[in-house]
């Protein structure tokens, strides 16, 4: 009977106490999607300018993104741990703590649907805290893009031949170096 107790007592600790503590950060950045989240949104505002699209016009589309994919991969290391800091403190600050437990335990799917009452304050206090973390990140990747192609000679590119090139790379999503998933590669 006295080896049951310890055995009771978590039991009872984990149904009455562990609902009332919230996940840890790891739990909530994961629950929130910090990372894929990250992923998604960089390419969009890399891309919403006209920015990367001359340093593609002056290097070439399979130039550009050598330059592009690897300079992303350093930018989302380099932001990710602040933007998964502003996330979860986004989560903390908006969510009672209790609901927040249930949802760092639950499947992604019930988690999601915990978090609806909390979306719109969370994603207000995400944008002002991330907004410059976005543009830091985005920026840095434009940059190296822009740098690569500040070594081509302009007169030097057969602009109809670079055109089409472009056009073609829209059509099939290459002109985003495989990084917008809603314009994904068609080749």
């Amino acid at each position: 009977m006295m080896a049951r107790w310890p055995l009771i007592a978590a039991l009872l600790l984990s149904a009455c106490g562990a609902a009332a503590t919230p996940g840890d950060d790891n739990q909530v950045a994961a629950m929130a999607g910090a990372e894929p989240q990250l992923r998604a949104m960089l390419p969009m505002a890399m891309f919403s300018g006209q920015t990367m699209a001359m340093a593609a016009y002056a290097s070439g589309i399979e130039a550009n993104c050598a330059v592009v994919r690897p300079a992303f991969e350093t930018a989302v290391a380099k932001y990710l741990p602040t933007w998964r800091a502003n996330l979860v403190k986004a989560y903390r600050d908006n969510v009672p703590a209790e609901t927040l437990a249930k949802a760092t335990a639950d499947a992604r799917g019930a988690a999601s649907a915990a978090m609806m009452p909390y979306r719109d304050k969370i994603a207000a206090q995400m944008q002002a805290a991330s907004m410059p973390v976005l543009v830091a990140a985005a920026t840095d990747v434009t940059l190296a893009a822009t740098k690569a192609a500040a070594g081509i000679d302009i007169k030097m590119v057969d602009g109809a031949k670079r055109m089409a090139e472009m056009n073609a790379a829209q059509a099939d999503g290459s002109l985003f170096c495989g990084l917008r998933p809603d314009k994904q590669e068609t080749r």
